[in-house]
């Protein structure tokens, strides 16, 4: 049986309906070519339904506080190539930067990364980040909780993972490249301060993807692939994840799903040596990868977007952006929409009707925090109505999980455990999931206590 993120396959159509399409968002910045057909911004990040962030090579970070429909330029360097992007919360973010001596020959600037504390008005140089070991730039950037925080980079090489436990003050690396037979990384997806894993590829040109349950001192190879590079990931849930492989020179495309939280992996291909789209035939490389649930999902590319409705069995291309091509390169998730970030940025609209709920009896099962909001520890209480395995976690608003509480087989009954906050967000998701049954509870944290 297949594990969906709230609901059942049969449940999708109803809900979905699936009359929604992407929209473009008109007044989203254009990227057009900088260098060498290179049309694409490269990352956005969401800190909630409407406040959201894009990075560029060209230079420039934008910012959005409605959704979407207008943006400023928040940061301009040029010389400057900015690669990843992540906040903590919606004042305290960074940006990594690809560095000197990639395919972008125009830059100049060595900085790995910069630093705002307000919102983005402002921006300056993070200089706590050791420079052992020449590393060159940071590709995958990821702000775990509101102490954590990793990166990877780069794509081509030197690989160094980088990591910090107090919000962003200190930082230290790892070079991961001669020990991991790495040449190169891009992407990391942590589920918790100590278990995640990055993507890359080898020193003689595989797909590869490691996985850590140390916090980045050891890592174990977990999927490798005759391809070029593992590109871009994404997860639905702590269990179900994607990555998408950067393959141009290969006819047939590929991506790979995991059901263990990323400890084993699948091959799924989603285009053969046959198939010629209407775009797709212009010259295909897969590049962000993002799923609604494991049934509902997209990879993106160049000029065009692929999209399958049954959990990847079929797909089919379509095209968001006809006035100047899709060339998606990452997707995220929050609350109420999916967004993605190409040559423009664009809007998924997740709706759920009162009368499309789950047929499921949810009101067997209950949690709740006392006192919400927290001023310290908080007791939650939740009902089990079966005998079954219970999971219940800590979300922040974007969907990324904070702390895991429960993990455990455990008999149909009410029970209470303790809860002290240990980050920094100040509005999280507490979600109870045990067999069929779900529910999800608000939290407030009161951030004038200390």
């Amino acid at each position: 049986m297949k594990i969906l993120l709230l609901f059942t396959v049969s449940m999708m159509a109803a809900i979905i309906g699936f009359s929604q399409t992407w929209q473009v968002l008109p007044n989203s910045p254009i990227m057009t070519e900088f260098e060498e057909n290179y049309t694409n911004h490269d990352d956005l990040e969401f800190c909630d339904d409407n406040t959201g962030f894009i990075c560029n090579i060209g230079g420039s970070v934008s910012r959005t506080l409605d959704g979407g429909d207008s943006w400023k330029k928040v940061f301009d360097s040029p010389g400057t190539s900015f690669r990843c992007i992540a906040f903590i919360n919606c004042d305290t973010g960074y940006v990594g930067t690809l560095g000197r001596g990639s395919w972008v020959t125009n830059t100049t600037d060595r900085t790995l990364m910069y630093k705002t504390y307000d919102g983005g008005d402002s921006w300056s140089e993070v200089t706590t980040i050791p420079t052992g070991g020449n590393p060159r730039g940071i590709c995958g950037l990821q702000a775990i909780d509101g102490k954590n925080i990793v990166g990877v980079g780069r794509y081509d090489g030197p690989s160094f993972f980088y990591k910090s436990t107090d919000g962003g003050v200190s930082w230290t690396t790892k070079d991961v490249g001669a020990a991991e037979n790495c040449g190169g990384l891009v992407d990391v997806h942590f589920f918790n301060p100590t278990s995640g894993i990055i993507t890359g590829r080898t020193t003689t040109g595989e797909s590869r993807v490691w996985s850590t349950t140390d916090g980045g001192d050891n890592w174990d190879v977990v999927a490798t692939a005759e391809d070029d590079h593992a590109w871009k990931v994404f997860f639905v849930n702590d269990q179900i994840g994607y990555f998408s492989v950067s393959n141009y020179n290969y006819p047939e495309k590929y991506y790979y799903y995991t059901t263990d939280g990323g400890q084993n992996w699948d091959q799924q291909q989603f285009a053969d040596g046959s198939y010629q789209g209407r775009y797709y035939n212009k010259g295909y490389e897969a590049l962000g990868i993002g799923f609604l649930t494991e049934d509902i999902g997209w990879i993106g590319g160049d000029f065009t977007t692929m999209q399958t409705m049954d959990g990847g069995q079929t797909f089919t291309e379509i095209q968001i952006d006809p006035t100047y091509d899709d060339n998606i390169n990452r997707f995220v998730k929050t609350d109420n929409f999916m967004y993605a970030v190409g040559t423009r940025v664009y809007k998924f609209t997740i709706e759920v009707g009162a009368a499309d709920q789950p047929d499921v009896d949810n009101t067997l099962c209950d949690i709740s925090i006392s006192p919400n909001p927290i001023t310290g520890t908080a007791q939650i209480t939740y009902t089990v109505p079966e005998d079954d395995r219970v999971m219940i976690h800590i979300t922040s608003i974007g969907g990324r999980a904070v702390e895991c509480l429960v993990n455990k087989d455990q008999k149909a009954g009410t029970y209470t455990i303790d809860y002290t906050p240990d980050y920094k967000l100040k509005f999280v998701h507490c979600t109870f999931r045990s067999g069929r049954y779900r529910k999800t509870v608000n939290i407030l944290r009161d951030m004038n206590v200390h």
